[in-house]
Parts: structure tokens; C-alpha cells; sequence
């Protein structure tokens, strides 16, 4: 994607809300924080020091992926929702057990003696 079409697609994820942290607690792409102000809403919003990122609705995207969405399915976190959800995603990663690619050889079954 040129960064033309980059800069494009960032400007109409970030503009939906206005420049706010799109995260609403309950919502898919949520960071999982009941938000302190409005109980549902973030009020973060973006600016020249914290900049909004803009992610897949889905954390599970990979980001080779997520680098081709369309604006329709993404969205706009300040940091501390990205840091909150990416943090979530990873404890929900590391919780998942993965089958070893080359598991142990195991001596069960063969005399040895």
C-alpha cells in the first residue's frame, strides 16, 4: 500500500470519533478496562505527542494483514487501550498450550537392559 493510501486510511479511521480512542468497553477490539469517566467510553484522544494507533478490530490479525484492511475494520486506540489490549492478547497467547514441532523422543516401549 502506498503511503498515500496509508496516510488516507489512517486520516478516516482516526477522524470517525473525532481524534478520540475508539475503544468502548463490551465492544469487539475493546481493551477490557471499564473506563473510569464514562463507564464505557475511553476519552483518550490523539495529538502530536500520543498520536492515536490504528488496529484491526480483531487483536488476532496478524500484522501482515492488518498492514492491507480496509478502513472498515479498523480501529483507533490511544496508547494506554493498545497497551492494555496487546497485553491482553499476549497473557491469552502464553496461556495457550502449542504442540511442540519436534517433540522428545520417549524410551517407552524399548528394553534397555
Amino acid at each position: 500500500m502506498r503511503a498515500a493510501a496509508r496516510g488516507a486510511v489512517y486520516a478516516a479511521v482516526t477522524g470517525r470519533m473525532g481524534g478520540r480512542c475508539q475503544c468502548r468497553t463490551g465492544d469487539p477490539g475493546a481493551c477490557g478496562k471499564a473506563h473510569a469517566v464514562t463507564g464505557r467510553d475511553c476519552c483518550g484522544r490523539g495529538g502530536a505527542r500520543r498520536a492515536l494507533v490504528v488496529v484491526p478490530v480483531d487483536p488476532a490479525v496478524p500484522d501482515h494483514i492488518a498492514a492491507v484492511l480496509p478502513a472498515e475494520r479498523l480501529i483507533a486506540l490511544c496508547p494506554a487501550c493498545w497497551d492494555r489490549r496487546r497485553n491482553a492478547a499476549l497473557a491469552a497467547d502464553a496461556g495457550t498450550a502449542q504442540p511442540e514441532l519436534f517433540p522428545a523422543p520417549t524410551t517407552e516401549g524399548t528394553d534397555e537392559s
